[in-house]
């Protein structure tokens, strides 16, 4: 399945606010799961370089997702790609495909996602080592609504690898525990 997507996230300050907000809006709990996400690149990293990303995601259910960065830079405050989902049997033998072909650079990212929506809106709550972000995926005029609304104004629009490297370039004594316990239930 291809489609486009416009996307945005922000850092969550205080989940409680945000998930009472998220209910007086009349947004509908979907549901929530433990996600193991694997992205693969060459060693080189021309994937990366050339704004694709291939990854593995187990959670909901198992998926191979190939993205594609727009090449539009019109979008000040969206991240746009084109994104490929298929659902596949088993990560670990797609993962045995992928190194087979020379994708043997791996970036492992887990958390805890829990998804509202409401219309076309999809709200995603990530609970991830390094805090909790919300990823908005809607058209740009609901996400402009969403921002007014929830008065954000610090947002990225880039991958959650991407926001680990900006927090670990700023403070380079941060070190993220590699086993981090998630609160499931306190998302929910």
């Amino acid at each position: 399945m291809k489609n486009n997507n416009i996307q945005i996230k922000f850092k969550v300050e205080n989940v409680d606010i945000f998930l009472e907000e998220l209910r007086k809006n009349k947004y509908i709990l979907i549901g929530g799961t433990f996600e193991n996400t694997i992205r693969y690149d060459f060693e080189d990293e021309r994937l990366l370089k050339n704004g694709i990303f291939i990854r593995t995601k187990n959670g909901f259910d198992n998926t191979i997702t190939i993205k594609e960065r727009s090449k539009d830079k019109s979008h000040k405050k969206k991240f746009e790609y084109s994104n490929s989902t298929f659902e596949i049997e088993d990560c670990n033998l797609m993962k045995y495909l992928l190194e087979k072909i020379g994708l043997t650079k791996t970036y492992i990212m887990e958390k805890y996602r829990i998804v509202w929506k409401r219309r076309e809106i999809e709200i995603y709550l990530d609970e991830l080592p390094f805090g909790t972000y919300c990823e908005v995926c809607s058209s740009e005029k609901e996400i402009k609504n969403i921002l007014d609304k929830f008065n954000i104004e610090t947002i990225y629009k880039c991958t959650y690898w991407e926001i680990y490297n900006q927090i670990e370039n700023k403070q380079k004594d941060i070190k993220f525990e590699k086993n981090h316990i998630f609160l499931m239930d306190s998302l929910i």
